[in-house]
C-alpha cells in the first residue's frame, strides 16, 4: 500500500457515515485507513504517515480534516507526498477550488499539482498555515457561531450563523493593512479575508483566485451597517462580489500584515486559530508558493 487515508466519519454533522461506508468497501485491502479520534488528530496522523513513506496521504471528511492533514504534511518537511481531498464535509471548499481549477483525479491516479500555501506569523511566537482562506472580523465570528450550530451544514449554515453575529454586532474596528510591504493604511473594517482559493464558508469571496499564482487575493469590507452587511452578503450568495461597492476593497498580494485595535478572532480553512483571549492584535501572512501536491479525488 503506498496511499494512507485519514478519515473523519464525523464530517458533514455526521452525515458522512454513509458516504464513507461506501468508500472504505470499495478501497478496503487498497489503501491503509486511519480514523482521527479527537480535534488536532488529523495532523499527527499525516506527519506519521508521511515519514512511514506513503506517496499518498489523503483526508477524506470535510475542510477542518483537509487543513489538519495537510498542516501535518508540511510538518513532516517531506516534499515528495502528494496530498489528496476527499471531500465528505458540509462546505468542501478546499475541494471546491481544486476541483474547479483541476478537476477531480483518481485516488491511485497522477500525483496532483503544486500549490500555493499561506503562512501566518503572530507577535507572540506561534505559526498556523492555511491552504483555502484565512478570516478574520465578522468572518471569525461567523465560523464561532457556526461551530455551535448543529442541524445545519453548507452554505446556509453560515449564512444562518453571519445573521446570528450581525443581529449583535457593534460596529466596525479600525484595521491598518500593508500589502507588499508599503506604507498602511487605517479603515473601519468589517472583515478582511485572505483568499488562496475560491470560497469562503460556501461563498465565492475570489471567483477569480488560482490556487497556483504566487498570489492572495484579499477581500476587505470596511464600514458597513449591519442591514448593509447583510444585503452585501445576501448579494454576494447570488450575485457574485459586487466589485464596484465603495466599502468593498479586492486585491492580491504576495505578503500582508494586518493590524486591529481591538484582539484578533481568526480563522484558518474555517478552524479557529485565534481568539480574542489570546490577546493577539498583529498578524503577518505570507505565501509560500507551489508548497503542497495536492489533488481532490470523489468518494464516489
Amino acid at each position: 500500500m503506498d496511499t494512507c487515508v485519514i478519515c473523519n466519519s464525523v464530517a458533514g454533522r455526521h452525515r458522512a457515515r454513509e458516504r464513507m461506508r461506501r468508500f472504505k468497501e470499495s478501497w478496503t485491502g487498497k489503501v491503509a485507513f486511519r480514523p482521527t479520534e479527537r480535534r488536532g488528530h488529523g495532523i499527527d496522523l499525516a506527519r506519521e504517515a508521511a515519514l512511514e513513506g506513503f506517496a499518498t496521504v489523503a483526508a477524506a471528511g470535510g475542510d477542518g480534516t483537509a487543513h489538519e492533514v495537510a498542516t501535518g504534511l508540511l510538518n513532516s518537511q517531506r516534499t515528495d507526498v502528494t496530498f489528496a481531498v476527499i471531500p465528505l464535509g458540509s462546505a468542501n471548499d478546499y475541494a471546491h477550488s481544486v476541483r474547479h481549477q483541476f478537476g477531480a483525479m483518481s485516488l491511485g491516479g497522477p500525483c496532483g499539482n503544486l500549490l500555493d500555501v499561506g503562512l501566518v506569523r503572530t507577535p507572540d511566537g506561534r505559526e498556523f498555515h492555511f491552504f483555502e482562506s484565512l478570516g478574520t472580523g465578522l468572518s471569525a465570528q461567523v465560523t464561532l457561531e457556526s461551530n455551535a450550530m448543529r442541524w445545519l451544514q453548507g452554505r446556509l449554515l453560515y449564512g444562518c450563523a453571519a445573521c446570528r453575529v450581525l443581529a449583535r454586532m457593534d460596529g466596525p474596528t479600525l484595521f491598518s493593512i500593508s500589502e507588499n510591504g508599503c506604507a498602511a493604511e487605517t479603515f473601519p473594517t468589517l472583515l478582511v479575508s485572505v483568499m488562496l482559493g475560491r470560497r469562503e464558508g460556501g461563498f465565492a469571496l475570489a471567483p477569480e483566485a488560482r490556487l497556483d499564482d504566487g498570489l492572495f487575493d484579499v477581500f476587505h469590507v470596511r464600514r458597513l451597517s449591519r442591514w448593509q452587511a447583510l444585503g452585501l452578503m445576501l448579494g454576494c450568495a447570488m450575485r457574485g462580489v459586487p466589485r464596484s461597492h465603495p466599502e468593498v476593497h479586492v486585491s492580491q498580494c504576495r505578503t500582508l500584515q494586518v493590524r486591529s485595535e481591538k484582539p484578533l478572532t481568526v480563522h484558518a480553512d474555517g478552524e479557529i486559530q485565534v481568539r480574542p483571549e489570546d490577546g493577539i492584535h498583529e498578524l503577518t501572512i505570507d505565501i509560500l508558493p507551489g508548497r503542497l501536491r495536492v489533488k481532490v479525488c470523489d468518494p464516489e
